[in-house]
């Protein structure tokens, strides 16, 4: 806290480490009485102090992103407190833009604490510097909504659909699968029933994010084409998942490993993968109860149901037989 600088509405210029944000311009006469008016009426009434600059939005800087961005494993984007996060410049600029202009809806916090954790997520993979713009914070708020969209249809499953095993047999006569969804995939057979449809795990996340409107049926086709097409031309009937897991990854992978105290944990919306794909696929809430990593399952441990559910890593992780489990963010 106590810089204040006048930050342009659609660019940003470049920061040290990661073309973060513009060096601090002084303000003269304004400084002293703009950090007094913060310390006694917050960000709003600077900024209210500040919009005499003309075409712009004035931000007190209290922490930028990048500042997480060193590879610390309590600055994992999973380990930030929502306050350390609701500090940020990324974060400010995301709640300034409301009200938004009907008929665009407003920045909901939750949103916006999301928005700046992939963005973060991306700023600590990213091999090359990244700019930081409003359209760049405008397409993680994007993003956000759709994690968030997926993982409240998924949500919205639980208690509903029938879990069913898929193996390689299915894959190659899927007329004769016992999964609705590869009959639809791969056999121009009906759309599941999103209460009463028959589907393993993986299945039930990618028909979420069909219900929700970020996957279209020639894309979910694409996939079950192209990991049909690797199983055939492979010969390993463990082509087909392990081609679907990797199509669907849109980050690095991470490991959670519940007996470290300072592991990364999955963001809201991120695909856990428990050892394989073909072990089991599960989609994090974004939650923690009782310190355990949430997750949407659709498959019957560990109580036997074989309805979809919400359980935690630390519930399953004993029903695969393996110690941690490995998570990064979707395609879509």
């Amino acid at each position: 806290m106590g810089v204040v600088r006048i930050v342009p509405d659609e660019s940003v210029e470049a920061h040290p480490r990661r073309q973060q944000l513009r060096e601090p311009k002084p303000v003269p006469g304004l400084l002293a009485g703009a950090l007094q008016l913060q310390r006694a009426a917050g960000n709003r009434a600077v900024c209210a102090l500040l919009t005499s600059a003309p075409a712009a939005c004035a931000v007190v800087q209290r922490a930028a992103l990048s500042d997480y961005d060193d590879g610390k494993p309590l600055h994992d984007p999973s380990r930030l407190t929502d306050t350390q996060v609701q500090a940020t410049d990324e974060y400010i600029a995301y709640m300034a833009m409301n009200p938004m202009p009907i008929p665009m809806r407003d920045v909901e916090p939750e949103e916006a604490l999301l928005a700046c954790r992939l963005f973060l997520r991306h700023l600590r993979q990213s091999p090359t510097p990244v700019a930081v713009t409003r359209t760049v914070l405008d397409h993680w708020l994007s993003v956000a909504r759709g994690r968030g969209a997926v993982t409240t249809t998924a949500e919205g499953t639980v208690g509903q659909q029938d879990w069913v095993q898929v193996n390689a047999g299915d894959v190659a006569t899927p007329g004769a699968a016992a999964s609705d969804f590869m009959q639809w995939m791969l056999a121009g057979g009906r759309q599941p029933d999103p209460r009463t449809g028959r589907l393993n795990c993986w299945e039930m996340v990618l028909f979420s994010a069909f219900r929700a409107g970020y996957m279209s049926l020639p894309q979910l086709r694409g996939l079950y084409t192209r990991a049909r097409d690797a199983m055939a031309a492979s010969g390993d009937s463990m082509a087909f998942p392990r081609t679907l897991e990797t199509s669907l990854r849109s980050t690095s992978e991470q490991i959670y490993d519940p007996a470290k105290s300072d592991s990364a944990r999955p963001l809201r919306g991120d695909l856990v993968i428990f050892q394989e794909a073909a072990g089991h696929v599960a989609l994090a809430t974004g939650r923690r109860v009782s310190g355990r990593v949430e997750v949407v399952s659709h498959w019957p441990p560990p109580d036997g149901d074989h309805h979809v559910k919400i359980t935690t890593v630390e519930a399953l992780l004993p029903e695969v037989g393996v110690p941690v489990a490995k998570f990064w963010s979707p395609v879509w």
